[in-house]
């Protein structure tokens, strides 16, 4: 499965993965800290991500260059309930990769998946996280008190859904779904 757009493309991870997996992600001071991401990341940790994780997690990928620029997951927890993550490199972050991403697979989980709700958290200080779901049109619900343990630390979050109805417009005929 692939999903893509005209400057990204995601794809399962692979353990080719694993040298850009810890690249992207050791000592990056934002994943650590906003994120269940371990800190510091090694090859071990990439590797067990990769070969253990449940959730449906991709590889986000510059179209042009195939490079790993950053990851997003998608967790089916009801029938039609999906929660998503996302991370992007820290020197691509702030250029539209996060949105690009959320919103491939957001309308790949309603689409192809049948959600009728797809969810995010976010802590209420991390703004960057807060500004790409709402930029997608995700809506903010409200605060979820304690909710999330992060490192050994239980955190507030702030919880982001759209719905079905919420997508904008019809499919972009730019954006495409592979098998």
């Amino acid at each position: 499965m692939k999903l893509e757009d005209d400057v990204i493309q995601l794809r399962p991870f692979t353990l080719d993965d694993v040298p850009a997996l810890v690249a992207a992600l050791d000592g990056d001071e934002d994943v650590a800290r906003w994120t269940r991401i371990p800190s510091p990341y090694t090859e071990g940790d990439a590797r067990e991500f990769i070969t253990g994780t449940s959730e449906r997690a991709f590889a986000v990928c510059d179209a042009a260059t195939g490079d790993l620029i950053g990851g997003i997951g998608a967790r089916q927890y009801d029938e039609d309930v999906v929660e998503v993550g996302y991370w992007v490199r820290a020197d691509r972050r702030g250029q539209g990769v996060a949105p690009r991403a959320l919103r491939l697979v957001t309308r790949w989980a309603i689409e192809e998946l049948g959600a009728g709700r797809v969810q995010l958290i976010t802590a209420p200080d991390n703004v960057g996280s807060r500004r790409v779901a709402e930029k997608v049109g995700f809506r903010r619900e409200g605060m979820l008190r304690s909710f999330v343990l992060i490192k050994g630390t239980r955190r507030d979050a702030l919880m982001y859904s759209l719905l079905p109805d919420d997508l904008e417009g019809p499919p972009r005929a730019t954006t495409r779904f592979r098998a």
